[in-house]
């Protein structure tokens, strides 16, 4: 009866661990650049431990790089600060990944709307 007990135990620290290690993947797929139809910008995303540490965007074109700054995260999204020096812009941007090619991007404060971008697969140069 002991030996059956322990066993349950065992089974759920495995599906909690389980469960957990999905559920932290979630962010670490965020990690990679992404582009949008609505901005020259490359946004890139870095994580470690399945958390994001740093998120910049490129404009190539422009030859600017803004650098946003996570306030806050959980498994399955997080929140940036950013402040656009060009049009003065103050906003909070929260990520939700929609699938492995896809990420929202919700825009609240100077600026309110829904960015969708798309994960680059690779780099090249023309």
């Amino acid at each position: 009866e002991r030996s059956r007990g322990l066993g349950d135990v065992y089974k759920r620290q495995v599906l909690a661990l389980a469960i957990t290690s999905l559920l932290n993947s979630q962010v670490k797929e965020m990690e990679g650049s992404w582009v949008s139809e609505t901005s020259s910008y490359v946004m890139t995303i870095i994580t470690d431990d399945s958390k994001p540490v740093k998120v910049f965007n490129t404009s190539f074109s422009e030859n600017k790089v803004i650098e946003e700054y996570i306030v806050s995260s959980d498994s399955k999204s997080f929140t940036t600060k950013l402040h656009n020096p060009d049009n003065n812009y103050y906003v909070d941007i929260k990520y939700v990944l929609k699938d492995s090619n896809t990420l929202l991007c919700y825009y609240t404060g100077d600026l309110n709307k829904t960015v969708v971008a798309k994960k680059l697969s690779h780099f090249y140069m023309e």
